[in-house]
């Protein structure tokens, strides 16, 4: 099983205006709405590739809901984590010749929230499984939380793939040897195409990703 993290998702509105004058009114050509989110977006690819996967979310409100239900027409369950606070993003994509996009913020999430999380990887990871976390960590949460992460996969994983660069580029430059063990141990994938063996070359790749 594939399991996905993701830690702020979205409902992505995705809105085509031939000319688009700003101060002006515009109407839309077409539109859409469809999930989004690093993760969730890894769980939809890895279905349509006839992967076994689920998906962790943080969802809140109104648009967590729908959220949920939209995730499922793709096949993938979500498995959310709720959120007491907020309402999940709402991300609008403009596309007029060049695309300009305009992000939600979501809701701020708590150490009660990264608890649940953990509860649930404890109790549902095991050695056949494979743990994708993408996107950055909210800040609301400190800088330790992939370190966190990492530290409950590490012994309960066959595999774990981080796609986070700046978070992932701080965990690599750490200074605790301990750390570096861990993230070696758990076998941290970025890209396939990299076949980068050496923590510095890996961080160095990061720097070259910014």
């Amino acid at each position: 099983m594939y399991y996905t993290v993701t830690f702020n998702p979205s409902l992505d509105y995705i809105i085509f205006v031939d000319s688009f004058e700003y101060g002006s009114l515009n109407r839309a050509r077409d539109e859409y709405i469809v999930p989004g989110g690093k993760g969730i977006n890894v769980s939809i690819v890895l279905k349509n590739l006839g992967k076994e996967t689920k998906a962790f979310a943080f969802t809140a409100g109104y648009t967590g809901n729908t959220l949920k239900e939209m995730v499922k027409q793709y096949g993938v369950e979500l498995i959310s984590i709720p959120v007491n606070n907020g309402s999940t993003r709402i991300n609008v994509k403009l596309k007029s010749g060049e695309e300009t996009e305009i992000n939600g913020k979501g809701p701020a999430l708590t150490k009660e929230d990264l608890n649940k999380l953990k509860a649930m990887l404890y109790t549902s990871l095991t050695k056949e499984d494979f743990l994708i976390l993408s996107g950055n960590a909210p800040s609301s949460l400190g800088n330790n939380v992939y370190k966190e992460l990492i530290e409950i996969a590490n012994n309960q994983l066959r595999g774990l793939t981080v796609q986070a660069v700046k978070t992932l580029k701080d965990v690599l430059s750490s200074k605790k040897s301990s750390t570096t063990e861990k993230i070696r141990a758990a076998k941290i994938v970025l890209d396939s195409s990299f076949h980068i063996q050496e923590i510095d070359d890996i961080v160095k790749r990061l720097d070259s990703l910014e």
